[in-house]
């Protein structure tokens, strides 16, 4: 299920990477908004179909799944939020009947891999459900966003302040690639949160 709903997303993906190439570019040559079009066009051209696609994947695969967790968490052990399922994520959320859920599943585990073991096989009896796999489809983009967009500012960001015409266009490139980090990492953290309730929720439902 994860393979199947992260391959749409590798297009969407690959136009992140795009658009901020293009914004790259365009500092660099002092380009004005009007021709960002024509740039963008010019870049699309350049990569044969599919390959884009691809070096952005082979990209997106440099960090394992644990370590995108903890970018978007910021938490080194058990960075996952299910691992916090039982112990807090189900009283924060209304929907979820505590008591329901606890005669259906039994006690809750404390430990947080306890934790994140039991939410997984509630999700695998869910996870075709449209609420949930809207939700993990949504998790899985912000959070790879999020992860592409910490590359760029590491290996663009430096670059433009060697080479663009001011350190003025330079810190503006890295205002909105750093912007957009902190944009896309909190949208990740909440769709992933939700993406752990939404299971609880369900199986609380009956």
């Amino acid at each position: 299920m994860g393979t199947a709903l992260k391959q749409p997303n590798k297009w969407a993906l690959t136009g992140v990477v795009v658009v901020n190439i293009v914004l790259f570019l365009a500092l660099l040559n002092g380009t004005s908004l009007i021709d960002w079009t024509s740039l963008l066009s010019s870049v699309i051209r350049a990569l044969p179909a599919g390959v884009g696609v691809g070096l952005v994947g082979v990209l997106n695969a440099q960090l394992s799944a644990e370590t995108k967790a903890r970018l978007v968490f910021f938490r080194w052990h058990n960075p996952l939020p299910a691992s916090r399922a039982f112990s807090q994520l189900v009283h924060q959320d209304p929907r979820i009947d505590v008591r329901r859920l606890a005669e259906i599943v039994g006690p809750f585990p404390t430990g947080s891999k306890e934790q994140n073991a039991k939410w997984y096989g509630l999700y695998k009896s869910v996870e075709a459900e449209p609420s949930v796999v809207q939700v993990h489809r949504a998790y899985l983009f912000t959070r790879d966003y999020t992860c592409l967009a910490a590359m760029m500012f590491l290996l663009l960001t430096p670059l433009a302040f060697f080479t663009f015409p001011s350190w003025r266009l330079a810190a503006a490139f890295a205002a909105a690639v750093l912007i957009q980090f902190l944009l896309v990492r909190r949208a990740a953290r909440h769709h992933g949160v939700r993406f752990v309730t939404n299971v609880l929720a369900l199986k609380a439902a009956g």
